[in-house]
């Protein structure tokens, strides 16, 4: 099946139009599609489907782009490239900062300055922050897209929230990413990560998170005890997401079990009004690893 771009002037019937409107909330939107991947020096994305400023880009074939070997390390920005007057989009490698020849641990912070942002005109949608090295054959990937419910398919790099229409970004190593929509409009389901209060260090085997099924927050953890006292605060809550607090009340319980050492304690989870989850044991001490979960209500 031949690319279709559906959109631009005298291309859009009510079905297609339907289908736009679906996702719109974003500037760009992954509406389906599988992380942009690699082999050797050559990026793949598969087919996927796509909306960005007004047009919905959709390819059933897979596009490759071969980089050529640097003198040392460089950075690629991968862009879905919208052309106006021709009427067409195609995937673009724009070349970025030059590195020394060591693998990158973080993406660049700032996008090339030979980006296209004239939209109507050319405008080049962020896919994928893509790293190249002199002495490896193996690139190295920051997905760039964001599906409709805030997620961000593999790791993720943040390149312009202002411009996504996007308030805050959590990212944690080597795990899914996500993040949440502005407060005007906001996914029925959406989740984040959660990242360890002080005294607390992140267990390497699990991925901790805190998420919004319609009015009801569910959060799940195991931390590992990190420091040699037995802290009690375990994470920081986004107020969007905090129980609702009345009159005097400063702090609630949610429901679910917190278990210390194997079972050896059990507690219940606490939320303060200042977004500071926190355990309360009845007895002994918060020591760790500890798991546990809770749910409130927004209402």
């Amino acid at each position: 099946m031949a690319d279709e771009f559906i959109g631009f002037q005298g291309t859009v019937n009510e079905v297609q139009w339907a289908s736009l409107m679906a996702g719109i909330g974003q500037k760009y939107t992954l509406i389906t599609g599988d992380p942009v991947r690699s082999s050797g020096r050559t990026v793949h994305v598969d087919p996927r489907s796509q909306i960005g400023c007004g047009v919905l880009f959709k390819h059933d074939a897979v596009k490759s782009l071969a980089i050529s070997a640097p003198t040392a390390g460089q950075w690629h920005l991968l862009v879905a490239r919208r052309n106006w007057a021709g009427k067409s989009v195609s995937y673009v490698l724009i070349p970025g900062n030059v590195t020394s020849d060591v693998e990158q641990a973080d993406p660049p912070t700032a996008l090339p300055a030979a980006r296209n942002k004239s939209v109507g005109i050319v405008d080049d949608e962020p896919i994928a922050w893509v790293h190249a090295r002199a002495s490896s054959t193996s690139l190295k990937i920051w997905q760039m897209s964001i599906k409709r419910d805030g997620r961000a398919p593999g790791k993720w790099a943040l390149f312009n929230a202002a411009e996504l229409g996007l308030t805050r970004a959590f990212s944690e190593a080597d795990a899914l990413e996500y993040v949440f929509n502005n407060g005007v409009w906001r996914p029925e389901f959406a989740s984040l990560l959660i990242s360890p209060g002080p005294g607390w260090a992140r267990n390497a085997s699990y991925i901790n998170t805190i998420s919004r099924h319609g009015d009801f927050v569910v959060c799940n953890f195991v931390f590992n005890n990190a420091s040699s006292g037995s802290p009690t605060n375990l994470f920081t809550i986004p107020s969007d997401l905090l129980p609702p607090f009345g009159g005097s009340i400063s702090e609630a319980f949610a429901t679910g079990l917190v278990s210390s050492n194997s079972g050896n304690y059990r507690g219940q989870l606490g939320v303060r009004s200042t977004g500071v989850a926190y355990v309360s044991y009845p007895t002994g001490a918060a020591s760790g690893p500890i798991s546990g979960s809770g749910t409130w209500s927004l209402r």
